[in-house]
This record gives structure tokens, C-alpha cells and sequence, in this order.
């Protein structure tokens, strides 16, 4: 449900041969915070922190080409 970079080489292991199951890797929360809320959530437990929507737009972009296949939203995603 949250993933992270190893779950992608451990989907990428299996996808190359290695004996598992067919892993869909989604991304950390998205969730937009201030700044010292969002250096917490992103701090203690995994969030990624987007202000507005060129961030969430660059975020996503990033995301994608770490290898992510989707992403998960937070319910505190709020952009202008």
C-alpha cells in the first residue's frame, strides 16, 4: 500500500526471473502539510510533501521514474 524503493527492486527481481508474485509498487502518501508538519510526516513516517500543484505535478513526474507504478494520495492533499 506504501511503498518504497525496495519493494521496486524486489518487483524487479521478480519481474527478471526471481520466483514471487506480481507486485504493484505504489508510491509514498502524497499529503500537503506546512513546513514543519510536512518535515515531520515526511521525518517519522514516509509522507511527501506537496504545496501546490507544480510540486505534486514534479513529485509524480520523480515518482515515475524511480520506477513507481502508482501513487498514493492522502486524504490532506490540498493544492492551488
Amino acid at each position: 500500500m506504501i511503498g518504497e524503493k525496495d519493494h521496486i527492486k524486489c518487483r524487479d527481481e521478480i519481474d527478471n526471473g526471481r520466483i514471487g508474485p506480481k507486485i504493484f509498487v505504489a508510491s509514498p502518501r502524497l499529503g500537503t502539510f506546512g513546513t514543519i508538519n510536512g518535515w515531520f510526516m515526511e521525518y517519522s513516517q514516509g509522507y511527501l510533501s506537496v504545496k501546490n500543484k507544480a510540486s505534486a505535478k514534479k513529485t509524480i513526474e520523480d515518482l515515475y521514474k524511480e520506477g513507481y507504478d502508482g501513487v498514493k494520495i492522502y486524504s490532506h492533499l490540498h493544492l492551488k
